[in-house]
């Protein structure tokens, strides 16, 4: 179903004519691509590992970086070819021709992997259970066998949540808003943007050994104990980016902020299921993905209109990278707390 929707959204794109059908097209594209296929694509992996859930998470998340290595250069290469229109379709085809045929041979026998599943757990349809109030804070979670699984409106009662919401949101808000105005970067800069673009082969490499990293640690010590890890990085690259004009500078935030997308394509999908259980884990992570996607389309706004207001992205960067400091400090503490 998602597939097929992502399917249709590229149509959408490719024959919009005007403004109203433009905003449907961009909406199915974020909704189906962004949001659901990573969504579904995680939570599977979360779900049915569970002592090797950081390596699956992990393995899934390459995903992003072989895509972030070589479809900017396959989009332009299609653009100068054929038209973007055109592209757009040729994706549609892609995916209906190729794609949903081999995710349908990979769910092979799915059916009777999720009722192992079901039956490893205990009772799926285990009624919600009133806990002690100090030792839970009054959350009504599903118990099934020796662990709790919390549904997404115990999740919304959590207040450790709402302290770990500005890590959640932080990333999609700071890498969208960068790369949707990344022309008006370099040309502040003064960078070619053919040397922009060049750094991107950094991203994708340190995305992959951030990801495979990230998996293996999660794997050893658990997610919750990893989490102050996630930022700094990002931070010191947003640093990078707003103290220079140098061509190093680009490059040290490519390559600083590869390593935080390459840890957070493993982390959040291994975290959610260590810390709320599998259960009810694709509603957690669709309250958790919808606020990312959220986060990451308010950013360009927000940045545009500190553009339009002249605040150059030097401004822009350190900001950001302030914000992943304050970000950085949030996650200690809800590591602290998780942990108890």
């Amino acid at each position: 179903m998602v597939i097929g929707l992502l399917a249709l959204a590229c149509v959408a794109m490719a024959v919009a004519q005007n403004f109203v059908m433009l905003v449907v097209a961009i909406f199915l594209l974020r909704q189906a691509g962004q949001g659901l296929m990573t969504h579904t694509a995680i939570t599977s992996q979360a779900r049915y590992y569970d002592s090797a859930r950081g390596r699956a998470v992990a393995t899934a998340g390459l995903g992003f970086t072989i895509a972030e290595s070589f479809f900017p250069l396959l989009a332009v290469a299609l653009v100068a070819m054929l038209d973007w229109r055109q592209s757009w379709l040729l994706f549609a085809g892609f995916i209906l021709v190729l794609l949903l045929p081999y995710a349908s041979w990979l769910l092979r026998g799915h059916d009777q992997r999720h009722e192992r599943y079901l039956e490893g757990i205990g009772d799926g349809a285990a009624q919600p259970q009133k806990q002690d109030s100090e030792a839970e804070g009054h959350f009504h979670q599903a118990v099934t066998g020796q662990r709790h699984h919390w549904r997404r409106r115990d999740v919304l009662r959590d207040y450790r949540f709402y302290i770990l919401l500005p890590v959640v949101l932080a990333p999609a808000f700071i890498f969208t808003g960068i790369f949707f105005h990344q022309i008006h970067l370099a040309g502040e800069k003064g960078w070619p943007v053919e040397l922009w673009a060049l750094t991107y082969v950094a991203f994708a490499g340190t995305s992959l050994i951030g990801a495979i990293s990230f998996g293996i640690i999660i794997y050893r010590f658990g997610a919750a104990r990893v989490l102050p890890g996630i930022m700094p990085p990002l931070g010191l690259g947003c640093l990078a980016l707003g103290l220079t004009d140098a061509v190093w500078g680009a490059w040290g935030y490519m390559l600083l902020g590869g390593f935080t997308a390459g840890m957070l394509s493993t982390f959040f999908g291994a975290f959610w299921a260590e810390v709320y259980g599998t259960r009810f884990l694709g509603g957690i992570r669709a309250l958790t993905t919808a606020l990312m996607v959220f986060s990451s389309a308010l950013s360009p706004v927000l940045m545009g209109l500190l553009i339009d207001a002249q605040v150059s992205m030097n401004r822009i960067a350190l900001a950001c990278a302030i914000y992943c400091l304050l970000a950085s400090l949030l996650a200690w503490s809800s590591a602290r707390l998780y942990l108890k």
